[in-house]
């Protein structure tokens, strides 16, 4: 049975993109005006791009699809191949608030962070060294890998976790496995599995549909937190009621053909 996932991430404050930029800059080789443009046509995307729809613009024609990487570690485990993610953007910086659908992706796969950086000829996962969602590199010279931030944020006690299998919980891992980190090369110890929870979605246009011109959903002026999720309820939640008034990290619900229709009809 596939399950659909109702997810939303911040949007907004251009000020704090810079380092974005420069990033993309360095990495892609394209001049400050393409990606200053696109940052003002379609200002929708997630600080970290996680999901990664400016890397998707910037190497489709290589291949490269949306991916989500970093992000709602819990989500992204539970998730199967053919489950789809309702993207929203929250912009909480504007009053009232606003919360925008973004589009929808279908997962075509999910793979470990390592395989990205596989030395073989036919890695086909190579497009996604480039990627901001990743905290994985590797050290030309040595082969080792490494903790990588490409967005400076200093979350490495947090974020390296993330990637894991979860068979060392999140506070031994900080106190025990992140000093071994914390030396210049940041090698990943070997004892550390990583988890298959980068995920790559389809390209399909009938299974993703990321739109030209996200669809203002709805406004929050910070007080009835349950308009937002009255308006979502009443309009995914075809076969099953929620609890309206509560915060949701996120919800799922089952993807049936009605709601498969229903989203499609965007």
């Amino acid at each position: 049975m596939r399950d659909c996932y109702i997810v939303v991430y911040i949007i907004g404050r251009f000020e704090e993109r810079f380092d974005k930029l420069n990033h993309y800059n360095r990495e892609f080789k394209h001049d400050n005006k393409f990606i200053e443009d696109y940052f003002i046509n379609w200002p929708f995307i997630d600080l970290s791009d996680d999901p990664s729809f400016l890397a998707y613009e910037l190497s489709k024609d290589n291949g490269g699809k949306v991916t989500w990487g970093i992000c709602r570690r819990d989500v992204r485990n539970k998730i199967k191949k053919d489950d789809m993610i309702l993207f929203f953007g929250f912009d909480k910086f504007i009053n009232p608030m606003s919360y925008y659908f973004i589009g929808y992706a279908t997962v075509e796969e999910k793979i470990k962070q390592t395989e990205i950086w596989s030395t073989t000829a036919t890695n086909k996962y190579k497009v996604y060294q480039k990627y901001c969602n990743i905290l994985i590199k590797k050290n030309e010279q040595s082969q080792d890998l490494f903790y990588f931030e490409p967005i400076k944020y200093n979350h490495e006690k947090e974020w390296i976790w993330k990637i894991t299998d979860g068979t060392i919980g999140e506070e031994k891992f900080k106190k025990e496995y992140f000093e071994k980190l914390s030396v210049a090369s940041r090698c990943i110890p070997l004892n550390i599995n990583i988890k298959d929870n980068y995920i790559i979605f389809s390209s399909d246009p009938l299974q993703t549909k990321i739109f030209k011109t996200p669809i203002k959903y709805a406004e929050w002026d910070g007080n009835n937190l349950s308009i937002i999720n009255h308006q979502i309820h009443n309009d995914f939640f075809l076969e099953r009621s929620i609890r309206v008034g509560w915060r949701h990290r996120h919800m799922r619900l089952n993807l049936s053909a009605n709601l498969l229709n229903k989203i499609r009809s965007y």
